[in-house]
């Protein structure tokens, strides 16, 4: 999505404030092994995970992430936490609103449907 700002730009960085009650569920590669819960946030971010979605459910924020790495044995999941604010910044330090990125997020999934008609 960030392309749509600049077609260079591959990412936003997201800085968030307070953050409290930190914790990540794997999604085993493996369908018979149960998943994990990492509470250490160096754990957590020992991958690169890309974020899918989020969600507020029950006070906390859940993020779904994707996580393309073989070294670890589980491919993504869902990181839990709570926290008093966050910062969205594109490549070159522009800040945007959430209502700002939700109308990218719309018009993104809306021309993305447009491409797909059958």
């Amino acid at each position: 999505m960030a392309e749509r700002i600049n077609p260079s730009f591959t990412k936003f960085q997201v800085v968030v404030f307070g953050v409290d009650s930190i914790y990540f569920t794997t999604w085993p590669n493996d369908s018979k092994l149960e998943p994990q819960v990492i509470v250490d946030v160096d754990e957590i971010f020992k991958p690169e995970l890309e974020i899918l979605e989020g969600n507020i459910l029950e006070n906390k924020i859940q993020v779904v992430c994707n996580q393309s790495s073989p070294t670890f044995k589980y491919c993504g999941g869902e990181l839990y936490f709570k926290a008093e604010s966050a910062l969205v910044t594109d490549e070159a330090g522009k800040s945007y609103s959430i209502e700002e990125l939700s109308s990218l997020c719309k018009s993104y999934w809306d021309d993305w449907a447009n491409k797909n008609k059958s």
